[in-house]
């Protein structure tokens, strides 16, 4: 009891300041002597498994009723050890972040058994071996994501190394809106599984060595509002099913393997079109969108420029480099009176 006492008074003072990840109705946790036993019990092996400092543990700290850990965010923290397997009693917590810290280990498989646990995100986190599947029991999980920052790869010491592929156990979330696996080392295929996933908003999968095709199934995903596909091994063609997606605002295709035509044309939703570094063959496609941006670079595509771009008037930015394509400047694109970038 006095060791306990001697901790959480040392908590209680360091616990000043805001955190940025307080939901409706928590509060710091500044009455730490009133947590649950399994919250403490949790809470005191974590902090022991992570080797930092108490203050920052401390600050990464939000309660409920001060009874109860909601939320868990490590941010570039000094941290050299690993995330304990108690971390599954902090069944009340809502979001767990950790970013940019050197952390070892795996993810342990009790992240299954958080099934309050609205938010996961694990950013330039040190972890190895593979996505647990018991992440496929978070069904109240909206936003998830396991990534590396791409840009900074080369010079991280602290990078996500997790190998395998992605979990089909995946597909079970039906809560989530939000999915981002970027700069990870996983292979294998986009697992069809995804497509149960109706809720989802924005899908990016980015800098992964996947391969396969794409999955017709990605069409079902009828609410999706962003699609981001970038450096994947994937080829073939875009299935004719992504005609269903008819919420998409936004599609950015880069540095895939797609050697088939792009086919989808009836997007009603669709604001912007980035397509770069591809062998897509085909002509030009006209989308019958809303365009604002209509970006094509270094694809096959062959043929001329198509006038009928010009009867959408919603475009701001037309570039196309890269293309082989024939003729002239149609004179229509001079009546789109939104156009300010040729």
């Amino acid at each position: 009891k006095k060791a306990r006492m001697k901790v959480w008074g040392l908590l209680i003072i360091m616990l000043s300041v805001a955190s940025s990840e307080i939901l409706e109705d928590d509060h710091l946790c500044v009455r730490c002597d009133l947590i649950s036993e399994s919250d403490e019990q949790a809470l005191v092996a974590i902090y022991n498994a992570l080797q930092m400092d108490l203050s920052p543990f401390c600050h990464s700290l939000t309660c409920i009723n001060y009874r109860n850990v909601t939320a868990l965010s490590l941010d570039r923290a000094h941290v050299k050890g690993t995330l304990a397997t108690e971390i599954g009693l902090l069944t009340s917590l809502r979001s767990l972040v950790l970013r940019s810290i050197n952390i070892t280990g795996t993810i342990p498989t009790e992240i299954g058994q958080l099934s309050s646990l609205s938010k996961l995100q694990f950013l330039q986190v040190g972890f190895t071996g593979v996505i647990p599947t018991e992440i496929g029991s978070l069904k109240n999980v909206t936003y998830l994501m396991i990534a590396n920052e791409e840009y900074y790869l080369p010079f991280a010491d602290n990078i996500i190394n997790i190998t395998g592929t992605i979990p089909t156990e995946l597909g079970k979330l039906t809560a989530l809106q939000f999915l981002s696996i970027r700069g990870t080392t996983l292979s294998g295929t986009i697992p069809t599984e995804l497509g149960n996933i109706t809720e989802l908003l924005q899908l990016a999968l980015t800098n992964t060595p996947l391969t396969g095709t794409l999955p017709l199934e990605l069409g079902n995903l009828t609410n999706l509002l962003d699609l981001q596909l970038n450096f994947l091994d994937v080829v073939g063609a875009v299935p004719l099913e992504f005609e269903k997606l008819s919420q998409l605002q936004s599609i950015y295709f880069q540095a895939l393997k797609l050697n088939g035509a792009f086919l989808p044309r009836k997007m009603a939703s669709l604001n912007s079109l980035i397509l770069g570094n591809m062998p897509m063959i085909g002509t030009i496609p006209v989308l019958q969108s809303p365009l604002a941006g209509f970006i094509l670079t270094n694809l096959e595509l062959t043929g001329t420029l198509p006038a009928t771009l010009s009867e959408i008037t919603s475009l701001v930015r037309i570039e196309l480099t890269g293309l082989d394509i024939t003729g002239t400047l149609p004179s229509e694109y001079a009546r789109l009176p939104q156009l300010s970038d040729l």
